[in-house]
């Protein structure tokens, strides 16, 4: 059987593995068959960056209460209960970081122009990086 740690580690690896498709996306499947013309990717760029900010705060936001519980003590990792909890709140905060990452997929689907995306892609590989189960942060045993 898996220890508590190991699961998180491969949950996390398996959610750097879906950034990673993110990346290849624009290149596989290919630009829009009429893609938008600069005013039109100027708005969806604007747009898809508030939503990939939003999405890069909710990220954070939701660490940060997890890690200012744990703090507290008003959550406490060893505890079995409280495991779905966190492991909840740590694939949340991870599907957020996928979530941007695949927002710069869509831009560059969108204006078929596949370099638009990686901006994207580094924010949310940062952000997940910065989200990894670490045992210092959110003290996990194994």
């Amino acid at each position: 059987m898996r220890s508590r740690g190991e699961v998180r580690w491969l949950l996390w690896l398996l959610m750097g593995a879906l950034l990673a498709l993110s990346a290849a996306a624009p290149y596989v499947v290919g630009p829009t068959p009429s893609p938008y013309g600069d005013a039109g990717t100027s708005v969806l760029t604007f747009v898809v960056s508030l939503l990939a900010i939003t999405a890069a705060v909710g990220s954070l936001a939701a660490r940060e209460s997890l890690v200012r519980g744990i703090a507290s003590r008003a959550i406490d990792p060893q505890n079995p209960q409280n495991e779905m909890r966190i492991l909840r709140t740590l694939l949340g905060s991870w599907a957020l970081c996928a979530v941007v990452a695949w927002l710069g997929a869509f831009l560059a689907w969108g204006a078929a122009k596949p370099p638009l995306a990686w901006p994207y892609l580094v924010a949310g590989a940062a952000l997940l990086i910065f989200h990894a189960p670490r045992a210092a942060v959110f003290g996990f045993s194994r």
